[in-house]
C-alpha cells in the first residue's frame, strides 16, 4: 500500500526488523492507552462503548496471539527478525 511506502520512506529505506518482544510490548502498550482514551471518547461520544469493547478486545487478541507464537517459536525467524 501506499502508506507503507511513505513511512518507509520517512524512516530511511526498508523497514527495519522488530523482535517479538518489542511487538508485545508495543501491543500491550496500545491496549493499555485505549483503555485509558476510549472511556473518555465514549464519553464525549465519538465513539461507541460495544466499538471500543470490539477494538481493546481485538488488541488484546493481538497480544495473546504474539505471546503464544513467541512461546511456539512460530514467528521469530518469519516476520520478527529474531
Amino acid at each position: 500500500p501506499k502508506g507503507d511506502k511513505a513511512m518507509t520512506d520517512m524512516f530511511g529505506g526498508l523497514p527495519r526488523r522488530v523482535t517479538i518482544d518489542t511487538q508485545i510490548r508495543c501491543a500491550e502498550r496500545e491496549v493499555k492507552m485505549r483503555r485509558e482514551v476510549y472511556p473518555k471518547r465514549i464519553e464525549a461520544r465519538t465513539m461507541s462503548a460495544d466499538f471500543a469493547r470490539d477494538q481493546i478486545e481485538a488488541m488484546e487478541a493481538i497480544v495473546e496471539t504474539l505471546k503464544q507464537c513467541k512461546e511456539r517459536g512460530e514467528i521469530a525467524t518469519r516476520i520478527a527478525g529474531s
